[in-house]
């Protein structure tokens, strides 16, 4: 693992990425583009984060895949209507 720091880079996520650590305390983003290799990045919000080849989960083919490790008290995070319920409001702004 390459550890980065410019933290500018992470700005380019955009404002809504940040609030993930509102509820994570670690998040995992797995990215592969086509035939390129697959790449994993990693923070837990301590103002580090890490980039490397991804050589240990299963190959994602093409696309992102995006893991949050969610705290202890933001388990009604699971629950299915509580995510409908957020997807509704994102997605119409209501």
């Amino acid at each position: 693992m390459q550890t980065s720091g410019d933290l500018n880079l992470i700005g380019q996520f955009d404002v809504g990425f940040y609030s993930v650590y509102l509820i994570a305390d670690y998040v995992e983003v797995v990215n592969k583009h086509n035939d390129e290799k697959q790449y994993v990045w990693e923070s837990k919000a301590d103002g580090a984060f890490a980039i490397s080849e991804d050589v240990w989960n299963k190959p994602l083919g093409c696309g992102t895949e995006i893991r949050l490790h969610l705290r202890e008290e933001a388990g009604e995070y699971l629950e299915e209507i509580k995510l409908k319920l957020l997807a509704k409001i994102l997605y119409h702004g209501q």
